[in-house]
């Protein structure tokens, strides 16, 4: 995969700094609810970009990180 050349690397940095995951200002809502977009988000703050992309492919460990970002919400009251 293309983004195992740039991990750890200083384009990795520099592309999270300008960023944004949501920059498009027409999408529906609907889709920011979507899980998949959800946990998207969280490793683009956390500058994940391996498990940002591992995620669409390996399904298994998609639900591994939902499960566990799902708890860290309940402990925090959120849902």
């Amino acid at each position: 995969m293309i983004a195992n050349l740039f991990d750890g690397s200083d384009a990795v940095e520099d592309g999270f700094s300008c960023a944004s995951y949501f920059m498009e200002t027409d999408i529906e809502p609907v889709w920011k609810r979507n899980p998949i977009v959800k946990l998207g988000k969280h490793l683009m703050i956390e500058k994940r970009m391996m498990d940002f992309h591992r995620i669409i492919l390996d399904t298994d460990y998609r639900h591994l990180l939902e499960s566990g970002y799902k708890r860290r919400q309940e402990k925090r009251g959120k849902k």
